[in-house]
């Protein structure tokens, strides 16, 4: 019983420091009139990512991998926002001519 206290302490241990930048994306997102991959993110972490995770995990590792579930969502979740916030702030301040070379 200890074990599975301590995994689940650490599983949401590892996400905790940065899950802060998925926040502050979708709120930047919503800042920069980008509702849609705002609403999407928040769709990714608890729907299109925990879920089938859930499932998956459970089935290759067990208790451990229900534990992980929410860490690796977490994860798959800031890779996929860091890029889309990339991909807003391009298209708020396209690159003239001067600054590309």
């Amino acid at each position: 019983m200890i074990e599975y206290g301590a995994d689940m302490l650490v599983a949401t241990s590892l996400a905790g420091p940065i899950l802060g930048l998925l926040f502050l994306t979708i709120n930047s997102l919503q800042a920069m009139d980008r509702p849609i991959p705002a609403t999407l993110l928040s769709l990714f972490r608890q729907g299109l990512f925990f879920i089938p995770l859930l499932f998956v995990l459970g089935q290759v590792f067990g208790l451990k991998g229900i534990n992980f579930t929410q860490t690796t969502a977490d994860y798959l979740s800031i890779a996929i926002a860091l890029f889309l916030l990339v991909w807003a702030l391009r298209r708020q301040h396209p690159a003239t001519d001067s600054e590309q070379g």
